[in-house]
């Protein structure tokens, strides 16, 4: 019986040692949370399965798994986050929806995505049906800034002999950090826009030309009523 349960032991071991291993090669330098922590952060971030594809928004971040399927991180209204993940044909395969006020990465361990929330100094694994495999603490160290910067947050990705990379229209004015399409490109300079959310920032659009204008009447306005005044007073 002793020997039974030290062989389960050294399995329990191994697998739990295997999401560490992941993330230490990856380049996060990675720090071990409580169960407490982890629940919390779980329940914090309420990821919900997503079965049909949500609406197209500007891009905050994409990442390709190695049979590349992509995964595309998009924000929706208020702290409203979504990743939607399609195969090598583009076409959507799952999805999920979560809770974040922070910027957030994606990237892949195998068949299972990763998400690392920045604020929160985070990652939390997910296989395809929306299970938890665990959550893990990151230390904010060189090590984890510059593999943030230059493998996740990178706007350009190679597979299989093809360049993806995403562009912007205005999304760059309108939403810092987000771009409206993801193109792919072969050696040959053949291209083709898989995915299009140039019409999310129309209402963006709108708001802004609408202030523009607002604040120009207000400021012309204002000058014209302090000439007046000005005149006035000379006039005294």
């Amino acid at each position: 019986s002793k020997f039974v349960l030290c062989f389960f032991a050294i399995i329990l071991i191994l697998i739990g040692s295997c999401f560490t291993a992941f993330a230490e090669n990856d380049g996060f330098t990675i720090i071990e949370l409580s169960e407490d922590k982890k629940q919390s952060f779980i329940d914090y971030l309420d990821i919900e399965l997503l079965t049909t594809e949500p609406e197209r928004k500007a891009i905050n971040c994409f990442n390709i798994s190695a049979d590349g399927q992509i995964a595309i991180g998009c924000s929706h209204s208020g702290a409203s986050k979504s990743i939607s993940v399609y195969d090598t044909e583009f076409n959507f395969l799952y999805g999920y929806t979560f809770y974040s006020e922070s910027s957030y990465g994606i990237d892949w361990d195998g068949e299972n995505i990763l998400i690392y929330v920045v604020r929160s100094e985070k990652i939390i694994s997910l296989t395809a049906d929306g299970t938890v495999l665990d959550v893990l603490g990151v230390d904010y160290d060189q090590k984890t800034d510059s593999y943030l910067r230059n493998v996740i947050e990178a706007n350009e990705r190679s597979y299989n002999g093809y360049t993806f990379s995403l562009r912007n229209d205005f999304s760059g004015i309108f939403h810092p950090g987000a771009y409206t399409k993801l193109e792919v490109s072969d050696m040959d300079g053949n291209s083709e826009i898989l995915y299009d959310a140039s019409h999310s920032i129309g209402v963006y659009i709108f708001i802004s030309i609408l202030i523009a204008v607002l604040v120009g009447g207000f400021v012309t306005a204002l000058v014209i009523t302090i000439k007046k005044r000005v005149t006035q007073l000379k006039a005294r």
